[in-house]
Formats: structure tokens, sequence, C-alpha cells
């Protein structure tokens, strides 16, 4: 996937892609749910219809305790 960009529909939950290269690629339906993707290059990637969710594990850092 990472030499071909393409990976429509594909399963990359849990997938560590940080720091990928993977401007352009097709990911449309594919499910990103969890994927570490800190880094990675997605500029005019096609994600439509991609099943996307991720957590900021570092929201309310810093903040007091109020988050």
């Amino acid at each position: 996937m990472l030499e071909t960009k393409k990976c429509p529909g594909c399963y990359l939950g849990d997938a560590d892609l940080s720091d990928a290269e993977l401007a352009g690629a097709d990911l449309s339906g594919a499910m990103l749910v969890k994927a570490h993707l800190d880094d990675a290059n997605l500029q005019q990637a096609n994600l439509s219809s991609a099943e996307q969710n991720w957590e900021d594990v570092n929201y309310g850092a810093g903040m007091n305790g109020y988050a």
C-alpha cells in the first residue's frame, strides 16, 4: 500500500502510518479508526467514505485539570 498508494476499502485500523508519504493516495472507504497518522502527508489523498475516528490523547494536558 505504501508503494502503490492505493488501498480503497482496506482495513488500516491500528496501523502505524506515522511519517508515511500518502500524498495523493486512494484511501476511499478505508477503515482508519485508531490508525497512527502522526506527521503523515495526506495532502490531496482521497479519503471519501473513509471511517475516521481519532482521539487526541494529549487533549487537556496542561489545562489545570480541566478537560
